[in-house]
């Protein structure tokens, strides 16, 4: 029997028909899972046009955890920026050596400057409060 509690809904935010901007919420009876936290790395894709596609989220408060499943942007470079203007308040898992590069990752890519979204979307504190 299947009721609307029981459905598996999988929404791609991001990485859907691309390459980078990695990011799916997947939703099975009351729990909502996030899968990556990613940024476009396509030089057209700056500022917000770089993030997941955040708007089709109901209910940011309602996802229950964020799966960080490696350390490189497309997968994590939106975390910081996500974590300062939404509501969320689960927990977020990564393997322990994602965790150690993570933040060193997104710092170099704000000293590069070559990635036009990290200058106007993260910044140092940003990447220490996440």
């Amino acid at each position: 029997m299947n009721t609307d509690n029981s459905k598996l809904t999988i929404t791609p935010l991001g990485a859907g028909n691309e390459v980078g901007r990695s990011c799916i919420l997947l939703q099975y009876c009351d729990k909502q899972i996030m899968f990556d936290c990613g940024i476009h790395m396509n030089k057209e894709n700056k500022g917000v046009m770089a993030l997941p596609y955040f708007n089709k989220i109901d209910k940011i408060e309602d996802i229950d955890l964020i799966l960080i499943t490696h350390f490189h942007l497309d997968h994590c470079g939106a975390l910081p920026y996500f974590l300062k203007n939404y509501k969320f308040k689960g927990k977020i898992y990564m393997t322990t050596p994602t965790k150690e590069i993570y933040g060193l990752v997104l710092k170099d890519s704000i000293k590069v400057k070559s990635e036009d979204f990290s200058q106007d979307l993260i910044n140092e504190q940003s990447i220490e409060q996440s």
